[in-house]
């Protein structure tokens, strides 16, 4: 199993169901396996075909890693430092317009799935994604779009601000959170936020 922090445990099966109470870190070289940024998802496949099962994984980053399991068929797992599969996708900034046809590769919190998908005896990466899509309200230009997001952004970062210098006064706190809410609301009137993802699909050659 993976977590936030990009590192891995695995649970010693007892047979018949049952698996140890207490996890083991999965370590390389003396040092707890890690991937390049954060939340693990392990998926536990012989990706290179010589025999040793070896470590693949998605990333909140976005793209695809593995760790090639060095030991024998048969022998304790030795597994490398991960190395990229799949790179990420084209970073998406918050407020900067991002639409489906714009998108080149998987881009945050991927996901994967390792399968013969086209039945061709080579393994393939089928990787599901998150990702934001926005585009200007009905109505709206998108050189309006630009002006009002930032307009917004900047009325949004006092807000928050204002926010956390309140804590302790429940009366300035009530105040400043409802403040809060009426600003981080308004983004509606200018914008439209799809919060979806794509599955991708990679062949391997």
């Amino acid at each position: 199993m993976g977590n936030f922090a990009g590192t891995f445990y695995w649970f010693k099966g007892e047979g018949k169901g049952s698996f140890r109470p207490k996890p083991e870190i999965i370590k390389s070289g003396g040092a707890p396996l890690r991937i390049q940024g954060n939340h693990s998802d392990p998926f536990v496949i012989d990706w290179d075909g010589d025999g040793a099962l070896d470590l693949v994984s998605g990333t909140s980053g976005g793209g695809v890693q593995w760790a090639r399991n060095r030991a024998a068929k048969g022998k304790p797992p030795e597994l490398g430092p991960f190395e990229w599969l799949i790179k990420p996708g084209r970073p998406t900034e918050y407020g900067h317009l991002l639409s489906e046809d714009q998108l080149t590769g998987p881009t945050q919190s991927t996901r994967v799935w390792v399968a013969d998908v086209n039945g061709d005896g080579k393994l393939d990466l089928l990787v599901g994604d998150s990702v934001t899509l926005i585009a200007p309200a009905k109505g709206v230009t998108v050189e309006n779009f630009k002006k009002r997001f930032a307009a917004w952004q900047k009325a949004f970062e006092a807000a928050s601000k204002q926010l956390s210098s309140g804590a302790g006064d429940e009366a300035k706190e009530n105040k400043a959170r409802e403040e809060f809410n009426k600003i981080y609301n308004q983004r509606t009137e200018f914008m439209n936020e799809e919060r979806t993802g794509f599955i991708w699909l990679y062949l391997q050659k």
